[in-house]
């Protein structure tokens, strides 16, 4: 119950605004017909009522600064918002071991049941609760007593009866209406009552007005709704009172407001009651029939211009635009300084038939808190590495590290083991086919076997620790060890070593769009990382396949067709988690990858959804 409270304060604002903006806009269209205001006031109670609706660039939300909303939800007072304004109190504990641990943290605990807030919401929802019945009960109540007092209404005509209950005539009835009139009515004034009854009728407004009453009443804590609920019955009685005079002559419509002013006095006694013919009769409406001239066609045209304008602009959302990720700077990281000074030999040979590893193992300790790294130099596949060679991959495997906590402390703050990130990690890169990370030792260990480029994408994977790897953490670390991270141990080696990779399959379309053959960059592997794709998309290659292997390490293995298999699942998956970060926001990607959202949640929109968008544009980039 707290949380559809919540969600009505939410919608009860939203409405609010709508309705200062309509109050507004009823004084430059006083001379419109007032029909159109109350459509406009229409609008107000489906913005009261439904908490969806589209997004577009022009909105009266996204101007008066309303937060962007999700899944088509503006929500002013969220759960986490309201708990951060009356507790200061930790509410995700940090997580040290298996994120099974780190789920069990993110579950409310007692303590979290007794806050204040919780205390507040659920004692709000009983008042609103109470407060809504108390309404509807009154309105129920006085609805049955009158509905005695006409059950002896003689029949007239058809639709219409008369009663000595009353003195003043009405519609009432909701599935089936009926005007009800007071005994001794002139022929005239009864015409003229008939009239403007039967415009109710027409517009079917014995629905309408129980609806916006009904909205009313669930927002019966807003004044706001209350002024909108009566403003919208004086302009809709007198819409009718137009309609009913278009057609009359001036002594006609002298006759018709004098009946008015006859029947103004004796009003309804409740707000949701039927529609009365004296009802919010007010000065002004009188003198709107008075001085009524049927408006000119440019005068029509240009008011029904403005209030589907306005209509628009009040129904719409803002555009949710993705939070743009900040670049880390150089004094937020702590980058390597090793040289090669700080090792004991200017070269480091490889022995010949040696297998056991022990004599070229050489240990990188860089000085910092941050990283110690056990190296085979082997996996170099050099017989003499130069100290200048291993400083500079030591400094260049930290600086990574440094620079994906830098970014994701920037952009995605609450969404990775802040602990771990912050904590020292041993890399031990070993000439074999190892690949792992530890969490239950300290310091935390990541093992890597020839392929060490994959450190980077490992030490993601120890910081959102997911409970399986699954092609969205596969995706994701290659996006942000390697396509953004420019300490990228992989680009290094390729354009310190001048590799360059042959024209292919896969290259030509890289080439074709600008690609750099050497000294790549990291827009480089990204244009590459799409071209793939693009040929994984249009030559058949299944999406979903189990990763059961580790992304290319090769480029110029891409010069061959892709086989249906692990490799190009994961350019795909990296491909898909660029698009995801780009249109969505680095830290809605990150939220999900870590486990803390599914997938609409997170974007707003499904997988099948989201996937189909990012094919299109693909396919229209590279077509």
């Amino acid at each position: 119950m707290s949380g559809l409270f919540r969600t009505v304060l939410n919608m009860s604002v939203t409405g609010g605004i709508a309705a200062l903006c309509v109050l507004l806009l009823r004084f430059p269209l006083k001379r419109a017909p007032r029909w159109i205001t109350c459509v406009l006031w229409l609008v107000v109670f489906l913005r009261l009522i439904v908490p969806v609706s589209f997004s577009s660039p022009v909105s009266l939300l996204g101007s008066v600064g309303a937060p962007a909303p999700t899944n088509g939800v503006v929500t002013y007072l969220s759960s986490e918002e309201m708990q951060a304004g009356m507790s200061t109190r930790q509410t995700v504990q940090s997580v040290t071991n298996q994120s099974v641990e780190r789920s069990a943290s993110l579950t409310p605990t007692p303590q979290d049941s007794a806050d204040p807030i919780q205390i507040w919401l659920a004692v709000g929802s009983a008042v609103w609760i109470l407060g809504i019945c108390a309404i509807l009960l009154s309105s129920a109540i006085s609805y049955f007593r009158l509905s005695r007092r006409v059950r002896d209404a003689v029949f007239v005509e058809p639709g219409v009866f008369e009663t000595d209950a009353v003195t003043s005539p009405f519609v009432m009835g909701v599935l089936h209406p009926r005007i009800i009139l007071p005994i001794g009515m002139s022929m005239q004034a009864r015409e003229l009552v008939l009239l403007h009854e039967r415009s109710h009728l027409l517009r079917l407004d014995h629905l309408v007005k129980p609806a916006v009453f009904l909205i009313a009443s669930i927002h019966w804590f807003n004044p706001l709704a209350w002024v909108a609920f009566r403003c919208f019955c004086d302009d809709m009685e007198a819409s009718c009172d137009e309609r009913a005079v278009r057609s009359l002559e001036r002594s006609e419509i002298a006759a018709y407001g004098e009946t008015l002013l006859r029947f103004g006095t004796r009003q309804m006694r409740f707000a949701g009651g039927p529609l009365a013919f004296g009802e919010h009769c007010t000065k002004e409406r009188i003198v709107n029939v008075l001085n009524y001239k049927k408006p000119v066609f440019w005068v029509v045209a240009f008011a029904l211009i403005a209030a589907v304008s306005a209509a628009v602009v009040l129904l719409a959302n803002p555009i949710v635009s993705p939070k743009q990720a900040i670049e880390p700077s150089i004094k937020e990281m702590e980058l390597g300084q090793m040289r090669a000074s700080d090792f004991d030999k200017a070269t480091y040979d490889v022995p010949e038939n040696d297998s056991s590893g022990l004599s070229w193992r050489v240990g990188v300790g860089l000085g910092l808190n941050v990283a110690t790294v056990g190296l085979d130099i082997s996996v170099f596949e050099r017989k003499s590495v130069s100290a200048e060679m291993l400083a500079d991959f030591g400094n260049q495997l930290v600086n990574g590290q440094a620079y994906i906590q830098a970014y994701l402390k920037l952009n995605a703050a609450g969404c990775y083991d802040e602990k771990i990130a912050s904590s020292k990690v041993n890399y031990d890169i070993t000439n074999d086919d190892t690949y792992q990370y530890y969490l239950r030792s300290q310091p935390y260990r990541i093992k890597v076997g020839k392929m060490y480029w994959h450190c980077a994408e490992y030490y993601i994977f120890m910081i959102l620790h997911p409970e399986s790897l699954h092609w969205q953490h596969y995706g994701y670390a290659a996006y942000l060890g390697n396509v953004l991270n420019p300490y990228n141990i992989y680009l290094a080696k390729m354009n310190r070593e001048g590799i360059a990779f042959e024209t292919g399959l896969y290259a030509q379309t890289y080439f074709d769009h600008g690609g750099a053959k050497t000294k790549l960059t990291n827009e480089d592997y990204r244009l590459l990382v799409d071209a793939i794709a693009y040929h994984c998309l249009t030559d058949g290659m299944n999406w979903g396949t189990p990763y059961e292997s580790w992304p290319v390490t090769s480029i110029y293995g891409f010069t061959e067709p892709a086989e249906q298999g692990d490799d190009m699942s994961v350019i795909m998956a990296t491909s898909f988690c660029a698009y995801l970060s780009e249109h969505y926001g680095f830290d809605r990607l990150t939220s999900y990858c870590s486990g803390q959202s599914d997938f609409y949640e997170a974007f707003g929109v499904s997988f099948d959804r989201a996937y189909a968008r990012w094919q299109k544009s693909i396919l229209k980039e590279f077509s």
